[in-house]
Order: structure tokens, then C-alpha cells, then sequence
């Protein structure tokens, strides 16, 4: 299987080779684990043409603050849901009513709601504590 031909201008054809010591090499070896280049050369050949690198980094803690985020949004759907069948309740017609719906019934349904939504406060506060940090 051939190499598929590069055109002239774009073609590597200048070996630039040079020395450095231990602690630049070091950081080097630390800037490639660390980002997306698969060998130094093409780190190299990015930090001298280009003049900047593109690490990025992903914090495993905030998995968790994704998955509890994920969580809440469910739940917050689940509670608007639930706001919308009172709200049709209240504003349909009475003559379309197949039955009357009484206000305390109603009255219970957004106390349920207030205390669902208590244990989602908490979870924001926390969450905003980890995401916040610094």
C-alpha cells in the first residue's frame, strides 16, 4: 500500500534538530501525555509553526457533578410536568370537567411539589460549592 502524495508546499522536508536538558525535556514528555499529539515530533512541529498548544484536561470529580446534574434535570422535568396538570386542571372549562377538581386537592399538590423540590435545593447548593470551588 503506497503513501498518498503530499503537495511540494506542504511536504516536511527540513530536519531541525536541537538540545535541551532534562527539565525542558521533562515538561515536554508532560505536555504530550497531556494533550492530543501522538508523538513529539508533531508536538514540537505545533509549538514552533503554530506557537501555541492546546492541552485539555478533564477533572473526574465533576463526573459526578454531570451524573447529579443529569439527575436533577429529570426530576426538575418530572415537577413541571406535574405544574402543568394543575395548571390544566385549573383553566379548563367547567362544562369539559369530567369531574370537579377540588382546590385541596390542588392546594396538596403544590405542597408535594414545594417539598420535592427541597431536597433539589440542596443538591444545587452542594453542586455549586464543587463547581464554584476557586
Amino acid at each position: 500500500m503506497n503513501r498518498h502524495k503530499v503537495a511540494a508546499d506542504e511536504a516536511l522536508r527540513f530536519d531541525v534538530k536541537t538540545r535541551i536538558n532534562t527539565h525542558h525535556f521533562n515538561r515536554l514528555r508532560q505536555l504530550l501525555s497531556s494533550s492530543h499529539y501522538r508523538t513529539m515530533s508533531e508536538l514540537l512541529r505545533d509549538i514552533i509553526c503554530e506557537g501555541r498548544v492546546v492541552v485539555i484536561t478533564q477533572d473526574e470529580s465533576l463526573d459526578v457533578v454531570m451524573e447529579q446534574l443529569v439527575i436533577l434535570r429529570k426530576e426538575l422535568n418530572a415537577i413541571g410536568n406535574n405544574l402543568n396538570q394543575i395548571a390544566k386542571a385549573l383553566n379548563t372549562p367547567a362544562e369539559k370537567k369530567r369531574q370537579p377538581v377540588p382546590t385541596t386537592a390542588i392546594i396538596e399538590q403544590i405542597q408535594a411539589l414545594g417539598a420535592d423540590m427541597q431536597p433539589i435545593y440542596s443538591l444545587i447548593a452542594r453542586l455549586s460549592k464543587v463547581w464554584l470551588q476557586g
